[in-house]
């Protein structure tokens, strides 16, 4: 009881934020939010589709045994939009046919704008490409496989794209991390990837070998098969 009473006192003297509203953040008429997150400046930028096109976007599939997973794909393409507010409506870009589910959206240098799906099946013929970088005018610049399980999305001013991965993303999964299969991209649960969607670097593991520590991050040296991550587009 004395120690809860400690810790409650020292709570009370710790540095309070007082909160106030900047703005009210809406799509256009007859839109729903999709997903929202914080850009490096402190923007908020959100992702707006019909309401119609929702389960599409939040795709699952149900297991026999009960259990629910995300899917990496929307059952169907659809047209949605990113708005970005700072606190009031900055920038605004039409997403026509959107494929991935599950998504996370963040400003990228340029007034490009990337949306990444938190899971991306293997399979021999390929992975799914589960980031794409728009421009301005909603154009594709760029797709890339980030790999399976993402659950972290953040991108600084310079264009880097951190992802952190949960349990699934690291030991593997949706085909990932079998004998005669690719390693899962997030073994490392931490990378950085450029604006182009290429690997720069990978938190060290416990596996790797002190020249896998070293060396650039295109080159992954531990024999097991990686797949091309990034695709430019144009």
């Amino acid at each position: 009881m004395n120690a809860d009473k400690k810790s409650r006192a020292a709570m009370s003297r710790l540095p309070t934020l007082e909160l106030r509203q900047h703005a009210v953040i809406v799509g256009e008429a007859g839109e729903k939010q999709v997903a929202a997150s914080v850009g490096p400046d402190g923007q908020l930028i959100a992702l707006w589709s019909k309401p119609r096109d929702l389960p599409g976007l939040s795709a699952t599939t149900t297991s026999a045994g009960g259990a629910t997973f995300p899917e990496p794909r929307a059952t169907k393409a659809v047209d949605a939009h990113v708005s970005v507010h700072a606190p009031h409506l900055t920038a605004s870009v039409e997403l026509p046919g959107l494929e991935l589910a599950h998504v996370t959206v963040q400003p990228l240098p340029g007034e490009r704008v990337l949306v990444v799906g938190a899971r991306a099946r293997w399979r021999p013929e390929g992975a799914d490409r589960n980031a794409i970088v728009y421009d301005s005018d909603g154009h594709v610049v760029a797709e890339a496989t980030l790999g399976d399980g993402i659950s972290h999305v953040f991108t600084t001013h310079t264009g880097d794209i951190w992802v952190g991965y949960f349990d699934e993303g690291v030991y593997g999964n949706h085909g990932w991390g079998n004998p005669r299969t690719p390693a899962p991209i997030g073994e490392y649960g931490l990378i950085r990837f450029s604006s182009d969607l290429r690997t720069q670097w990978r938190f060290p593991s416990r596996t790797e070998s002190a020249a896998e520590r070293s060396a650039p991050a295109e080159a992954h040296t531990s024999g097991r098969p990686r797949p091309g991550l990034a695709r430019p587009v144009g």
